[in-house]
């Protein structure tokens, strides 16, 4: 829209006093933007679209997004939709194997013996050559997932060289990220993740210590798991980021700031660099959730615990919250992500991973997206990206940041996971004052 468009104020502000200072805060959840404002700012805000549009203070609110002359929904829908097909990233979730060496409660895998066969890596290589050669990619990015992806290091180490060298073939650059139970990072793998560029590591402990973690992080081979995950991550080198998550419920929410306290011992202990990613324990996607009776804990209990703790960038399901709209609200949204169990069958979600009814196909008929394919599941998630066609989404004022959650959680159960400061904007306004602004605690 032009200049001659009326400027109105943006559907994504809140304004909240500041009762420490007596002040105003004005947030805006789409450009991320938190402007302080005394009596005088105050009151010329709210007199904002009866003032001169060039008005040193009135441009100032339109550049920060805090007055617009745009279709914002609108607007909003278009950038979304440019971006889940414009990442530059084909982003690969491979499972070596959906076998695993624990058994925690609340696991939503489908565990299953076996491991990725010599024809299905053939496979999938020939998949990858041709998603190269079709799609202008900057970059190839791969998880290593399961089961346990550690069981089977010498298919992660052969796949990582032919997968760079099919990156390196078209100029690409490359980085690789494994999702582990920590158990299994035996000095030798260690070696052979570096040499394969898997930087980062994400490792989950359910407690500060032995007898509040053990009970969840289960070995299949019976003991404890603490002791042994923890002497893993402070033996990792440099080169490694950890990102220590922990699935917060009713039984260990009240040790959120103990968990917080161990991993930044880890992090000081360890030459590594080790971050605190906490979750919910969601007790509805469990493969078996009757073995964890009352695990679950409401999404606002934990999301109000991390904002005491001044974590407001995470999501209450372990995913990072964005100040401000950044796009689809999960990679499995964007056009050229894909999960691969060790069968070759194609997912969208990590969650759907090992569940044929919910492939989209498999590396060997897949070669021609979307020939060869269901079309249905191959689409669902791209067309969740954008939630704004949801009533209760579009009159959202955090829509920008949440993009309507989970996409899994609401196609399995119907229901929007929102973030816990939906009815406490105040709260979550406050909140973000004090990350960026210290001095105002």
């Amino acid at each position: 829209m032009g200049a001659g468009t009326p400027l109105s104020y943006s559907r994504f502000n809140h304004l909240v006093q500041d009762p420490l200072s007596g002040g105003w805060v004005l947030y805006n959840f789409a450009s991320g933007k938190l402007a302080r404002l005394g009596p005088l700012e105050r009151g010329l805000y709210g007199a904002a679209l009866e003032l001169d549009p060039g008005l040193p203070f009135v441009a100032s609110l339109e550049r920060q997004g805090f007055l617009t002359r745009a279709d914002e929904l609108a607007a909003l829908k278009l950038v979304t939709q440019m971006r889940c097909h414009n990442s530059g990233v084909l982003a690969l979730t491979i499972c070596p194997t959906m076998a695993c060496n624990f058994c925690c409660p609340y696991c939503y895998e489908q565990r299953r013996a076996g491991c990725m066969s010599a024809h299905t890596q053939d496979q999938l290589l020939r998949f990858i050559d041709r998603q190269l050669e079709r799609f202008a990619f900057k970059r190839v990015f791969v998880v290593w997932f399961g089961g346990e992806p550690l069981l089977q290091p010498s298919i992660i180490e052969a796949l990582s060289a032919r997968i760079q060298a099919a990156a390196a073939k078209h100029g690409l650059a490359y980085g690789a990220a494994i999702v582990t139970n920590g158990s299994l990072l035996t000095a030798a793998n260690v070696a052979l993740l570096e040499r394969c560029q898997v930087a980062d590591v994400q490792i989950t402990l359910d407690g500060p210590d032995a007898a509040t973690n053990d009970p969840y992080r289960r070995p299949l081979a019976g003991g404890g798991s603490f002791g042994t995950i923890t002497r893993n991550i402070r033996a990792l080198p440099s080169f490694f980021r950890v990102k220590l998550r922990c699935n917060l419920g009713d039984h260990n929410l009240h040790l959120l700031d103990d968990m917080l306290a161990l991993a930044r011992r880890l992090d000081e202990e360890s030459a590594a660099s080790v971050g605190f990613v906490p979750g919910i324990m969601d007790m509805g996607v469990a493969a078996a959730p009757e073995q964890a009776p009352g695990l679950q804990s409401g999404y606002g209990s934990v999301g109000r615990a991390l904002a005491r703790l001044g974590l407001v960038d995470q999501d209450s399901i372990g995913m990072r919250l964005p100040a401000r709209f950044e796009g689809p609200f999960c990679g499995s949204q964007m056009a050229h992500t894909y999960v691969v169990d060790e069968l070759g069958n194609l997912y969208r979600c990590w969650e759907d991973c090992g569940k044929p009814h919910a492939s989209f196909g498999t590396v060997g008929d897949a070669l021609e997206l979307p020939a060869g394919c269901d079309l249905h599941a191959l689409s669902r998630y791209l067309d969740s990206a954008w939630p704004g066609d949801d009533p209760q989404c579009a009159a959202c004022p955090v829509l920008p940041v949440c993009m309507g959650g989970c996409p899994h959680r609401f196609m399995e159960q119907g229901v929007r996971r929102c973030p816990w400061f939906k009815d406490d904007l105040d709260a979550y306004v406050l909140a973000r004052l004090r990350q960026r602004h210290p001095g105002s605690a």
